[in-house]
């Protein structure tokens, strides 16, 4: 018995049955021989998805992968990624990529143990770089700042394709027309409805309008329904951010005055004036007299 213990060959002997087996090469080499990364990479690559040949620069990166690229472009990525989160969101699921756990209400679309993984790796993040953070934040927005309108619709139309938003503050989907604009917001919008922005510059705005006794529209006369930003968002910059909805920055409008088609903003303001106000206030304003000071 002990005689044929020994006559047993050792795995770890020269020359056994496992060495015999395994081959030139161990299990552990077998498996990663074919994921020896490419030290010569292709300038294109083929999407299985949309069968387009890209530059390698419209994939994303994937490590684990031999030309170390994803398999499918950025945008089909993105397209796929948007359907799967659409999806999650009409059965009620959490927004998570892998999650299976139902969305919690007031959490972004995600359950509770995502949103607070969310929130804690985004806290982490800035912790670790505040200054990184905020050009990052700053550059995105000067980038959305600098879009043309064309640009703007696409993204709206690709970022909120069913034509509907959530209020971040009512927690409401409601239609896109119910936004303001923010140029540099990703879909062009405001996060906040109008009934929402309305009512908190309409807080904050009421003490002074009661000292005044205005509660009509300040450029025609009709019953106010906005709170007009005097000088408009677009003219302050950013270390004037605070001055934008200060009450002394906010008057009573009318719809029509404040964003309609013949609003102060969609002419000019003294063609805007003459129908408002007449002709002869228009008039008026034209002979003023200009100062000209010389800058020396």
């Amino acid at each position: 018995m002990r005689g044929c213990l020994a006559s047993r060959p050792r795995r770890d002997r020269p020359g056994s049955l496992a060495t015999a087996r395994a081959g030139p090469f161990s299990r552990s080499e077998e498996a990663t021989k074919g994921s020896e990364p490419m030290t010569d990479h292709p300038p294109t690559k083929h999407c299985p998805r949309c069968g387009e040949t890209k530059p390698r620069e419209a994939f994303g990166g994937y490590a684990a992968a031999r030309d170390g690229l994803q398999r499918r472009c950025r945008e089909c990525a993105a397209a796929l990624s948007r359907a799967d989160r659409a999806a999650r969101r009409a059965a009620g699921r959490c927004q998570a990529s892998g999650c299976t756990r139902d969305a919690v209400p007031g959490r972004g679309g995600h359950c509770d143990p995502c949103a607070d993984e969310h929130t804690a790796r985004l806290a982490a993040k800035r912790a670790a770089d505040p200054t990184k953070h905020r050009e990052d934040n700053r550059d995105r927005r000067a980038r959305n700042a600098a879009r043309t309108p064309e640009e703007v619709a696409a993204a709206r139309d690709r970022l909120r394709p069913d034509g509907l938003k959530r209020c971040r503050k009512c927690r409401d989907r409601v239609p896109l027309v119910a936004f303001g604009v923010n140029r540099t917001a990703a879909d062009g919008l405001r996060d906040e409805c109008r009934a929402c922005h309305g009512a908190d510059l309409l807080r904050a705005a009421l003490p002074a309008w009661e000292d005044r006794d205005t509660w009509s529209c300040v450029y025609c006369g009709a019953p106010f329904a906005d709170v007009d930003h005097v000088r408009p968002k677009s003219d302050h910059d950013a270390e004037e951010a605070a001055e934008v909805d200060h009450p002394r920055n906010l008057a009573p409008s009318c719809a029509d005055c404040n964003r309609g088609p013949g609003g102060k903003h969609a002419r000019d303001v003294l063609e805007f004036v003459a129908d408002r106000l007449g002709a002869d206030v228009a008039a008026a304003v034209m002979s003023w007299p200009v100062r000209v000071v010389a800058i020396v």
